[in-house]
């Protein structure tokens, strides 16, 4: 991995305030590198925990700074060529205070009820936190309205698909009524015994606690009980 000079002094250089282009984030010409740690930070790679936000009426995601810094820290950043080297929390927290005035993210302040707003002293912290303004390659989205696009041209064209085709799309909706089916089932039965145990036990218990977690598949269902 290519390393890239970083101003040591940078983090414990008071910022001041200043306001970002939403409309034209700076980011745009940002460069190569921090192109790629800011799509290394979106990506699922990063494990970077993110929360919903509402900012001025759009759905946003926000994340904390020592979150961001322990995604640089993970060895799968390690493995990225042409991005800055970190190694260690310090040099972390540089990178993205210089990523912070590029204009990937803004610092903001949160509200009641999911509601955040910009903050008007902006400066990387590990314990503040962030939305992005950087939204990622632009041709994910078109691939993602094109295959949207596919699939309700398919279904217009459905009655002229061949039978064997219409067979088998018929049967694989059977499967996922199905998995959802079993999915609210398991639902309903956690609640259940949660209510049970709490009326037994004084403590509700669950099963599987992690089932309803922003985590893999696997580990929703570990462990089995909590």
């Amino acid at each position: 991995m290519e390393s890239t000079d970083l101003d040591p002094n940078l983090i414990s250089r008071p910022l001041d305030p200043f306001f970002f282009d939403l409309e034209q984030p700076d980011y745009r010409h940002a460069g190569p590198e921090l192109t790629k740690v800011a799509e290394y930070l979106r990506s699922s790679a990063a494990e970077l925990k993110v929360k919903p936000g509402i900012w001025n009426g759009k759905r946003v995601d926000y994340f904390k700074g020592k979150h961001a810094v322990n995604a640089l820290n993970r060895a799968p950043y390690k493995k990225i060529s042409g991005v800055p080297a970190v190694e260690g929390r310090s040099q972390g927290e540089v990178l993205l205070t210089k990523m912070h005035f590029a204009g990937f993210f803004v610092k903001i302040e949160r509200g009641a009820k999911l509601q955040v707003q910009i903050s008007q002293q902006q400066a990387f912290h590990p314990d503040e936190y962030y939305i992005w303004l950087y939204e990622g390659p632009q041709w994910k989205g078109l691939a993602l309205g094109t295959g949207v696009l596919a699939l309700v041209f398919a279904g217009v064209l459905f009655p002229l698909w061949p039978e064997t085709l219409r067979t088998g799309v018929y049967y694989l909706s059977l499967g996922v009524l199905g998995l959802m089916g079993v999915f609210f089932g398991m639902t309903i039965v956690r609640l259940l015994i949660w209510l049970v145990t709490l009326l037994v036990l004084g403590q509700g218990g669950l099963l599987f606690p992690n089932l309803f977690e922003d985590v893999s598949v696997i580990d929703s269902f570990i462990p089995v009980w909590g």
